[in-house]
């Protein structure tokens, strides 16, 4: 299961700038299984996993310069 969502409300006083503010939640939770992980070396490892979940959420903000 997972979901996600996000505001944003937008602003821009001329054509070639543009100011962004919002929050975002992502959420992630998964079942029994295994991780792999692979590193750079060329080795690998494995995880058995028996509940995996992820929750994330805060502000965000963007600055944008159009040319």
């Amino acid at each position: 299961r997972s979901f996600d969502w996000t505001a944003v409300v937008g602003w821009s006083p001329w054509r070639f700038v543009a100011f962004e503010l919002g929050y975002m939640w992502t959420y992630f939770k998964g079942g029994r299984g295994t991780d792999k992980i692979y590193y750079t070396d060329g080795s690998m490892q494995e995880i058995d996993l028996d509940k995996v979940m992820s929750k994330r959420h805060g502000v965000l903000a963007g600055f944008t310069l159009k040319y």
